[in-house]
């Protein structure tokens, strides 16, 4: 399977098990997306999967890959406690898919 000529460009939040077992491939591997950014609190992590994945942006900070205008999606791969305020974030100028589902009340 080929690219296509426009990609969506994808930003991945968490660097955990489930990105590693699912989404990191998926961008990788899906014709229409591109793995543009991925954001994780774990420094060393980042590194490692930048080199492997090989992202156009690498983030430590959630605020500043959402600051990025090229960030067009983004995938949310974390916690359960920490949906609620990502999603608050970043849903007004952003497509959001979350890994997990958001409780209204958690």
């Amino acid at each position: 399977m080929t690219k296509e000529d426009r990609l969506l460009r994808v930003g991945i939040l968490g660097c955990g098990p489930i990105s590693q077992a699912a989404h990191f491939e998926s961008c990788s591997k899906g014709r229409n997306v591109e793995l543009y950014a991925i954001c994780d609190v774990a420094k060393d992590l980042v590194s490692r999967l930048a080199a492997y994945y090989e992202p156009k942006e690498i983030y430590l900070s959630y605020d500043e890959m959402l600051g990025d205008p090229k960030v067009e999606a983004v995938i949310i791969a974390i916690a359960d406690q920490f949906h609620r305020r990502r999603r608050a974030a970043g849903a007004e100028s952003l497509v959001l898919r979350f890994n997990l589902p958001v409780r209204p009340n958690g």
